[in-house]
């Protein structure tokens, strides 16, 4: 072995081990992934026949039942392995990640992406690293998807209660949205309102005191005489 080998070789090892130790070890990822490693919403939108999402041609309830099922929720790990397991999904949670313009003519939905996936060799474990964005689609009178746009901030904002989404979508939109299990049903909806309102009536800031202020308070003079010897 020459003098340079002696000298590299036991060099590289105490360095991998050193950065071992340190305990984890990012690899960057392409962006083109969800936390579960499904493709990212972009990829089903296109102006072709054959893609999911037919800009131009889909109307915004069918995208919104394809893309609630394949935009899903992750915990954030910690086990990359089971990754897949790390779902929660929910009617409700749909609505949580879907926002409306005032006119309804914008729908935006908001997800995450992989950016980089950490492994921690001593722990045998990875997770993922992950950035939010939004894809928001623009719609014509008749509900077709005319346009779509990625963002890394909103740009839609909020629906602000449960009750509104009554009104964004008509009662056949919203069955049909229901039969797909990405909506909930008019009930549990009114059920939600109620729930919000009370919460807001609990936590709203009670009116004043009606207890006379200390200013009006009547003063009694307490005068203090010596006890008698």
């Amino acid at each position: 072995m020459s003098r340079r080998k002696r000298i590299v070789l036991p060099i590289l090892f105490v360095s991998i081990g050193i950065y071992l130790l340190i305990g984890c070890i990012p690899i960057p990822a392409t962006r083109q992934l969800q936390p579960d490693l499904t493709p990212r919403p972009e990829h089903y939108v296109g102006k072709r026949k054959d893609d999911p999402i037919w800009v131009g041609h889909t109307h915004i309830d069918d995208a919104f039942i394809f893309l609630s099922h394949h935009v899903k929720p992750y915990n954030g790990g910690p086990d990359f392995f089971t990754v897949r397991a790390t779902h929660s999904y929910s009617p409700q949670w749909v609505l949580q990640h879907w926002s409306v313009s005032s006119d309804r003519r914008r729908f935006s939905m908001s997800y995450s992406v992989r950016t980089a996936t950490w492994i921690a060799p001593l722990c045998f474990t990875a997770w993922a690293e992950t950035a939010q964005r939004w894809i928001t689609f623009d719609v014509d009178q008749n509900g077709v998807i005319t346009n779509s746009t990625t963002t890394d901030h909103p740009i839609v904002g909020k629906v602000q209660s449960p009750a509104q989404w009554i009104e964004i979508f008509d009662s056949e939109t919203r069955r049909k949205l229901y039969d797909a299990g990405v909506f909930p049903s008019d009930a549990e909806l009114r059920h939600a309102q109620l729930q919000l309102e009370q919460n807001r009536a609990r936590w709203a800031p009670r009116p004043p005191s009606s207890q006379p202020a200390p200013s009006e308070l009547q003063h009694h003079d307490v005068h203090w005489h010596p006890a008698s010897p």
